[in-house]
């Protein structure tokens, strides 16, 4: 779908970052993730930093812009607050899009409200389109961007691949010619493996995903008292492994941190980094971190708990906005007391400092 510059036949992929200047550190980050991509040769990425002095930077980048094959809207809310970022980088970029002369990829940096926006038609990175700076490791994230725009290239590449004769040779004939075209070549075979072992390391593929489903679809639903229901339910039956209906120390202790992980993901990309466990912890920290009563009756003022009668939480009703309710709000079926160990067995005052301090802790999340 992408003309290529003339030039040799395994010139690199043009890359345009488009972002506001006030995320210039997540894109440096960004960057240094597709370094590798670089170094191949598989792709030439290029930002505005990159204008020399004495040169005419606004003809500079609509010529970058017009020739990149990618370009990378970097998605915050200084993005969308930008007037050149929105009026000429996003209007031309989205020109290039429908002519099918380059592909779009939103990149989201930071919760925002970008929905309504005329790029969110377009597949955006990273995994369903989580802010990177929601993710409890925020190279995760890179990685999985990383992962996706090599994709990209690969498939704006494949048409060329597809074109090229195959060579001949007068003493293997169609031997050599069947074996070129059916046997993966050995950078593919490493490729492949390389995969495999970035997929164990980030959680994916391993079918945490599938599991979940159903606390994803009610969650992009906004259906908050299901969701947390579902969340509580995932969290016994993960955890709850001899089925006594409640968590105790132990089972807090060897709960697993990639599935804990999960669900606070699906939490914070649903609620624009308002819900999360993560989100809860950093309350916490913020409140010093103590395990006493008089934390804890802080904490649940602050998450909007201090209700005489559990059964008014939460209080945010379905299909209103996240924002409508108290950061950190949700969760909260999971955390009750009813849920977790005894004061006796682990000295905490209730489920919520419980697992605050023993699991998230643990499983650093952030």
């Amino acid at each position: 779908m992408t003309s290529r510059t003339p030039g040799s036949e395994n010139q690199a992929i043009e890359v345009f970052f488009s972002y506001a200047h006030e995320d210039e550190e997540l894109r440096d980050e960004l960057a240094k993730h597709l370094k590798l991509l670089e170094r191949q040769k598989v792709i030439a990425a290029w930002h505005d930093r990159e204008i020399g002095a004495g040169t005419e930077w606004k003809h500079s980048i609509e010529q970058r812009l017009n020739s990149a094959q990618v370009i990378l809207l970097l998605i915050s809310a200084d993005f969308l607050a930008s007037d050149f970022c929105w009026g000429v980088e996003l209007r031309r970029a989205m020109e290039r899009h429908e002519a099918g002369e380059a592909r779009v990829i939103p990149v989201i940096l930071r919760p925002v409200d970008w929905r309504s926006a005329q790029f969110d038609k377009l597949q955006a990175l990273p995994k369903n389109a989580l802010p990177i700076t929601t993710w409890s490791n925020q190279d995760e994230a890179f990685l999985d961007i990383a992962r996706g725009i090599r994709q990209v290239v690969k498939e704006l590449q494949e048409p060329e691949e597809l074109e090229k004769p195959v060579s001949l040779s007068p003493k293997l004939g169609e031997t050599q010619r069947s074996e070129e075209t059916t046997s993966p070549s050995p950078s593919l075979r490493l490729d492949e493996e390389v995969r495999e072992v970035e997929e164990r390391a980030s959680g994916i593929g391993v079918g945490l995903t599938k599991e979940y489903t159903a606390l994803e679809e009610l969650l992009t639903k906004k259906q908050w008292r299901a969701a947390d229901e579902e969340t509580a339910k995932q969290i016994l039956e993960k955890g709850d492994k001899d089925k006594k209906g409640w968590l105790s120390l132990k089972d807090i202790l060897e709960f697993p941190c990639e599935d804990l992980d999960q669900i606070d993901k699906l939490w914070i990309g649903a609620s624009d980094g308002q819900f999360g466990f993560s989100v809860q912890k950093e309350i916490w920290e913020e409140l010093g971190k103590g395990t006493d009563n008089k934390t804890e009756y802080k904490l649940r003022e602050k998450l909007g708990w201090y209700q005489k009668e559990y059964s008014k939480i939460p209080v945010l009703e379905d299909g209103v906005d996240s924002s409508a309710a108290p950061k950190g709000h949700l969760p909260f079926r999971c955390l009750s007391e009813k849920k977790f160990g005894s004061k006796a067995e682990n000295n905490f005052v209730s489920g919520i400092l419980v697992f605050l301090v023993n699991l998230l802790q643990r499983c650093s999340m952030s």
